[in-house]
């Protein structure tokens, strides 16, 4: 029998559903199919909002694009979704211990089938909830569904148009952070797709909002962060600790490195890498584990440096320096980084280089750490792009570097009324 879902519309393939016409589909449609091999259960409402259902399987498989344009804008499955970056987490994070603000975490539920398709979007009829009597019609999407590359773009429009209308302001320097501001009241917003993280000084204002984004999507409040984006938040009597142990197990685990004996420095200090010219058999292997440890620099600034190297032509050498890494890591699963009550907001900058340090190419390493108050928010450590002709030159590309990182800094906590005005900064030689 046919099944009338709120997403879902049944028609003819060139029937145009409201005048009953027979029209072409135009250069803007969208054919899916849908696959039933991949388990997604989710609540179905009816029109009239009475009553929900579960389907199984209800998820797009392969779009085929008719119209070049729509090709290109869809072409990556997180196009025009807010993706918060791991310095601005760590920056609106840090207030938590400074201010000791109210800070809650929320998750929505089937986020992507809240989206509105401005695209028309045809489909065949999901397994299993095929209508016998009409075969040969398709249905006429009116939301978005999960694997629809349409769906991210959908939801965040559908996320921003609800928080500008609630009085929130999206913020100029971070797509996914908004703020709200009423008197000497603040709250911000921080989004990760459909993950989200709300701080704010003002406890009733909080409760408040939330109740907005509840009438208008259903939101589990997950209160206090525990667990958010895979890093566990432990807290402590002076602050919070940003720790990511379990993600650690999941990469030694991946690497079949579980048992390994551990080590005390990610990288060795006496011998530096050699030109070597023996690729390796597997190197999709190597980059996959190399990319797993670039989410872990989130919280483990000592591996910096360690894990950005080598990524191009990897060699059997070049697996070496990694297991070490590896072992590095079996040995300090315990470690991540401390955030503590400051009783400064003032930014603190530091930057380093060395000049022609790699024994490959002569290019030289520079980094930087940035602190607001006493906790490090931000830091880097890598190899420059460019050969340096003196240590001068070496130095002031490193502090190009830790330059445009403050500037980031200052942008955003100006723009969120934090900034104290003063900055500082300083050059290790």
């Amino acid at each position: 029998m046919a099944v009338n879902f709120p997403q879902l519309h049944l028609l003819c393939p060139t029937e145009d559903r409201h005048s009953g016409s027979r029209s072409s589909t135009g250069s803007s449609a969208v054919v899916c199919d849908f696959s039933n091999r991949d388990s997604l259960y989710a609540d179905f409402f009816s029109n009239d909002g009475s009553g929900s259902r579960a389907i199984g399987g209800c998820c797009c498989l392969s779009i085929c694009v008719r119209d070049l344009i729509d090709g290109w804008r869809s072409s990556s499955i997180l196009v025009g979704c807010a993706i918060a970056n791991s310095g601005g987490f760590r920056k609106i994070l840090v207030l938590y211990p400074i201010f000791d603000w109210a800070l809650c975490q929320l998750d929505v539920n089937n986020a992507f089938l809240n989206g509105h398709l401005s695209e028309t979007v045809y489909m065949k009829q999901p397994p299993g909830y095929e209508d016998p009597t009409r075969p040969d019609h398709v249905c006429h999407l009116q939301r978005s569904l999960y694997r629809l590359k349409q769906a991210p773009r959908a939801w965040f429009k559908r996320l921003h148009e609800f928080l500008l209308s609630a009085g929130f302001v999206a913020s100029k320097t971070d797509v996914s952070l908004f703020h709200y501001t009423i008197g000497n009241s603040h709250v911000f917003l921080l989004v990760y797709v459909d993950d989200i993280l709300m701080m704010g000084n003002d406890s009733s204002l909080v409760t408040t909002l939330l109740h907005k984004l509840y009438t208008t999507f259903k939101i589990w409040d997950l209160g206090t962060p525990s667990f958010f984006l895979g890093i566990e938040t432990l807290h402590t009597g002076s602050g919070l600790v940003l720790s990511q142990q379990r993600y650690m197990k999941d990469i030694l685990t991946r690497a079949g490195m579980s048992d390994c004996k551990p080590l005390a420095t990610p990288a060795a200090v006496t011998q530096p890498a050699t030109p070597s010219m023996d690729p390796m058999d597997n190197p999709t292997q190597y980059r996959r584990i190399v990319g797993a440890l670039q989410y872990l620099t989130i919280t483990r600034l000592d591996m910096s440096y360690a894990v950005n190297r080598f990524m191009h032509s990897p060699t059997e050498e070049h697996w070496c320096i990694l297991k070490q890494v590896l072992r590095y890591i079996k040995g300090t699963q315990d470690y991540g980084l401390r955030l503590t009550a400051s009783a400064s907001s003032d930014i603190h900058a530091f930057s380093d280089s060395d000049w022609a340090g790699c024994p490959i190419d002569r290019k030289s390493t520079s980094g930087y750490a940035v602190f607001l108050g006493t906790n490090l928010v931000s830091w880097l450590s890598r190899k420059q792009r460019t050969v340096a002709h003196s240590s001068i030159e070496a130095e002031y590309k490193g502090l190009a570097d830790v330059s445009a990182e403050v500037t980031w800094v200052v942008s955003l906590l100006r723009e969120l009324g934090l900034h104290s005005g003063l900055t500082t900064s300083g050059l290790l030689i």
